[in-house]
């Protein structure tokens, strides 16, 4: 177990923290509204400790189970950070770049290769990968041409992977309803 552990309580903070600052407030001096400068500010140091504390949790991972709390901590830095790329209030030439923080940091959570069975982790990212290609498709592939070779085709394979299992998992479903609905005359 890690010496200290951010807490939910703080996450949620941070996330309410990081979408704040991309908000645009009323301007007296000016009439175009603008983010606060202070927030943006913040927001940029946030980031940082959140991805610390991913990195954390997948190197304790590598040793022993994640408790649930931890586990918990995870899935909400993620939902923060996730929220944050694809903000609406994010304007469309800086998507490219908060996804190019994101991307490599979920890949810090993809399985090895020689895995058999993927770990929550791995299927976290996975999942989230695919939801952030799907949403944002354009600042997906932008940020994915900045990435490492290596580090891009692992994040290439570990998605092909879960489309792959998606699509059997659908198939033997759909296969399993036809065999009950005859079953049913």
């Amino acid at each position: 177990m890690a010496d200290w552990q951010l807490g939910l309580t703080a996450i949620h903070c941070a996330s309410t923290l990081l979408s704040a600052s991309l908000r645009t407030l009323p301007s007296s001096t000016n009439s175009t509204p603008t983010a606060s400068p202070v927030l943006q500010h913040l927001a940029l140091h946030l980031l940082s400790p959140l991805i610390g504390q991913i990195s954390t949790l997948v190197v304790e991972s590598a040793t022993t189970s994640l408790p649930a709390t931890s586990l918990d901590e995870l899935k909400e830095i993620v939902k923060a950070l996730v929220t944050y790329a694809t903000s609406t209030s994010l304007p469309a030439e800086s998507k490219p770049r908060a996804m190019s923080i994101l991307l490599p940091t979920l890949c810090l959570l993809l399985d090895p290769p020689d895995t058999a069975q993927p770990t929550s982790l791995h299927q976290l990212a996975t999942s989230t990968l695919l939801g952030l290609a799907q949403r944002e498709p354009t600042a997906f592939r932008d940020a994915m041409a900045t990435m490492a070779e290596g580090e891009r085709e692992g994040l290439e394979k570990a998605v092909r992977g879960a489309v792959g299992s998606r699509s059997v998992d659908t198939a033997i479903t759909a296969e399993r309803r036809g065999i009950e609905l005859r079953s049913f005359g």
